[in-house]
């Protein structure tokens, strides 16, 4: 009996085994399906390269485009930058003519009134010199005048002095009683 206990089991194991174990099928569904989800993931990189790859080259226009706008804007901006000095420098030129001009002009007048006060000194001198002249020929009639009056006041002088002498030796000889 020992023989046919192992027998009845041995059906009773397969069958347990058999549920527990899959079989081929079961294996060969589970890689077909991981077969078609590798497959999609392939696909997907493939995608995602040319993805990639498109958006590189539209990235690399996009740059060049903007690099190539950057440029012709900055070659915009020089040329508009070099005609504002330009015109600027011309402008500046102007200005700096035009202020010549108004401070030769402030010079000529300056030079002008310069020229009305040396006219007034001169004519400052020749009323001095005039003066002077005046002064000496007054001075010389004063002079004159004075050594004629010198000349009286001493004859006057000695007139009042001798007068005097007179007048003592009179008054000498009246008190001596000569006279």
């Amino acid at each position: 009996m020992e023989d046919t206990k192992p027998n009845l089991l041995q059906p009773d194991m397969q069958m347990l085994i058999a549920g527990i174990i899959p079989n081929a099928r079961h294996f060969d569904s589970r890689f077909d399906l991981l077969q078609v989800q590798i497959d999609g993931l392939k696909h997907g990189q493939m995608d995602m390269k040319e993805n990639l790859k498109t958006g590189q080259i539209e990235m690399k226009e996009r740059l060049e485009a903007g690099q190539m706008e950057m440029k012709e804007r900055l070659e915009a901006g020089h040329i508009e930058m070099k005609e504002r000095l330009e015109t600027g420098q011309i402008e500046m030129k102007e200005r700096i003519t035009g202020l010549e001009k108004s401070v030769d002009r402030r010079f000529e007048q300056v030079d002008k009134r310069f020229e009305q006060v040396d006219k007034r000194f001169e004519q400052v001198d020749k009323r001095l010199g005039q003066i002077v002249d005046s002064l000496d020929r007054l001075g010389d009639k004063l002079d004159r005048r004075d050594e004629n009056q010198r000349h009286f006041t001493i004859k006057m002088f000695s007139i009042a002095i001798t007068l005097f002498m007179i007048g003592i030796s009179g008054a000498f000889l009246k008190a001596f009683g000569i006279i």
